[in-house]
């Protein structure tokens, strides 16, 4: 939760004359929600460690949108890698651009994604990322497919069957997680959070991948 970017948010959307207050409450009674990754830095508090800070490309974010037209973004924190102490981002422009983006989509109004420039000094570490953990950050689903991809060459049917169903087993268990830590349902809606449904659809991709090669 980052309420300090409220007032770049809101000057953004009046341009297309739209209105949006915050949800102050981190709660998951959202009506719709979106996954999606930001940019930003952490810095490492521990005195101890020889780690002062490291940028990223993949901090992962849930926007979420409330009844009364108000909206928040969950901000995933990563770990250290020297001391696997928690850390929580300083965020650039890229987080409000993000928001924006997607309540206007969500209002209506057809938008290019917006980019932004830079390059990643290394790959993205699943097992520091607080995303991956709870199952929302994009690379969680692009490792995935990478096994899936590395496994054709080299497994039998089998053993790629055997581990598709590993990967969807953890998508499993992630999603049991996430329903212990946030013990809040969806309410006053029947629309199906669109995350999910790729999510859904993705794992439906993959089982036909592995019988096509059959």
């Amino acid at each position: 939760m980052y309420p300090s970017h409220h007032d770049d948010i809101s000057r953004l959307l009046e341009e297309d004359d739209l209105y949006s207050n915050i949800h102050i409450i981190d709660d998951s009674e959202s009506s719709t929600k979106y996954d999606t990754n930001i940019m930003g830095r952490f810095m490492c508090h521990n005195n101890a460690c020889n780690f002062s800070g490291w940028s990223s490309k993949k901090i992962a974010i849930t926007i979420r949108l409330y009844s009364g037209a108000k909206y928040n973004a969950r901000v995933y924190h990563q770990r250290c890698e020297g001391c696997n102490r928690l850390s929580r981002p300083l965020l650039n422009e890229s987080y409000a651009g993000r928001v924006v983006y997607r309540i206007q989509k969500w209002s209506g109004i057809q938008m290019d994604l917006p980019h932004y420039s830079g390059k990643s000094k290394g790959p993205h570490n699943k097992n520091l990322c607080e995303g991956c953990k709870y199952g929302h950050c994009s690379a969680l689903l692009l490792g995935w497919f990478k096994r899936i991809k590395t496994a054709e060459g080299y497994c039998s049917i089998r053993e790629r069957h055997d581990l598709l169903a590993s990967i969807c087993r953890q998508r499993k268990t992630s999603r049991r997680s996430r329903k212990r830590t946030s013990p809040g349902l969806k309410r006053g809606c029947n629309k199906q959070d669109p995350t999910s449904v790729f999510k859904n659809v993705f794992c439906s991709i993959l089982w036909i991948h592995v019988f096509k090669s059959r």
